[in-house]
């Protein structure tokens, strides 16, 4: 029996082997648009479910968007996500989150008799066709904002045990961990028609292959940042003993059974002048790993940017959240306006630097940002 003393949790040491033999494939390079599918295929082995589901969810602006395995077609169920959105208000879990805010795994039994749940909506256009009787979800919050990811586990038959809830909140923080790396896998592969070179110097982030602690590819800009943060690379090209010590961490992490597991979060390196380097560890499929570097500063302000570039601050703020790789909608999001809003601050920004794409403008941003750290502005 295996005890988290920090959440009173007892776990079989059938099921905590279970769990860690699974656990680094949650760590296998994953974007945004691959992650659902890919977790989705790994919670039923550890759970016995009908349906799985990947949701995304902002609760004060009604938006959800949701990924289900089978899909919702699959059972006969049309315009699933205009009805989800029309019956968000009715869902139990849903209700109890926006009162508390309480991500644990958590049962839809727990808040709703079988018989006030077949009175609603919700109910009868999608749960009953979809077979869902029983429901469990785990949530996680992913910004500032009031947007939170979740995954959601459904039975016909049967309602989900103790231990069905106690393996779904282990994985909570690891889910929450992959849906991070995941968003800056992303952010690193935005607009790829652009040359490596544009990509680096926009988003300040490129990648590192690893095999057995050795760089097997590397870009310049990978090695430049490898050399400013660690130190001089060695003549065997293995990584620097900074980062390798923490490789090596991360592989025993993922495979040691005796310890109870955490998120492998990313290494933050200082350097001079507020700059640090942030290296995310990213198992591969095929064999090795891949290092995610992105250097941040504290120079990145939008203050900087409305001054040097004649910006308003709005404009500055746009900005710079479009040269850290952010789309539109999350744009929004974070700074609470509308895309609409933010595509015409935009329109506004592109004939002021004389460019005439996004990435384009967020690469005279990040130009304007270094120059100012040098003082040549």
């Amino acid at each position: 029996m295996y005890v988290n003393p920090r959440i009173h949790m007892h776990i079989s040491r059938i099921d905590f082997d279970r769990f860690v033999k699974l656990l680094p494939d949650f760590y296998v390079t994953q974007d945004l648009e691959s992650l659902p599918r890919h977790l989705i295929s790994l919670v039923p082995q550890l759970i016995a479910v009908d349906t799985c589901g990947y949701n995304e969810i902002n609760i004060e602006q009604g938006r959800i968007k949701v990924r289900i395995e089978p899909s919702p077609e699959y059972f006969g169920v049309k315009d699933f996500n205009a009805t989800a959105r029309a019956t968000l208000h009715e869902h139990p879990l849903v209700d109890h989150y926006g009162r508390t805010r309480d991500t644990r795994a958590l049962k839809l039994s727990d808040f709703a008799s079988r018989r006030s749940l077949r009175r609603l909506r919700l109910y009868n256009e999608i749960f009953r066709p979809m077979g869902i009787e029983y429901l469990m979800t785990v949530s996680a919050k992913t910004a500032q904002t009031d947007d939170h990811i979740a995954l959601s586990l459904s039975r016909e038959r049967s309602d989900f045990s103790e231990r069905d809830g106690q393996m779904l909140e282990m994985l909570r923080p690891h889910f929450l961990q992959a849906f991070l790396n995941a968003k800056a896998v992303s952010a690193a592969r935005q607009d790829q028609q652009e040359t490596q070179e544009a990509l680096e110097g926009c988003l300040g982030a490129t990648t590192i292959r690893v095999r057995d602690g050795q760089i097997i590819s590397a870009s310049p800009r990978a090695i430049d940042l490898l050399e400013k943060y660690a130190g001089a690379m060695s003549p065997a090209n293995r990584l620097p003993d900074v980062i390798a010590r923490r490789w090596r961490y991360w592989q025993e992490s993922l495979a040691d059974r005796h310890c109870w597991p955490s998120p492998i979060a990313p290494m933050t390196i200082k350097g001079a002048e507020g700059a640090h380097l942030i290296v995310r560890i990213l198992p591969r499929r095929s064999e090795g790993y891949l290092l995610l570097l992105t250097e941040q500063t504290e120079r990145d302000n939008p203050a900087l940017l409305a001054r040097h570039l004649g910006l308003s601050p709005r404009e500055a703020e746009v900005l710079l959240w479009v040269a850290r790789g952010k789309t539109s909608a999350e744009v929004a999001s974070i700074m609470d306006l509308s895309r609409r809003t933010v595509d015409k601050h935009l329109e506004r920004i592109y004939p002021k630097l004389g460019v005439e794409s996004r990435v384009a403008a967020a690469s005279v941003a990040w130009d304007a940002l270094r120059r100012t750290s040098r003082g040549g502005i």
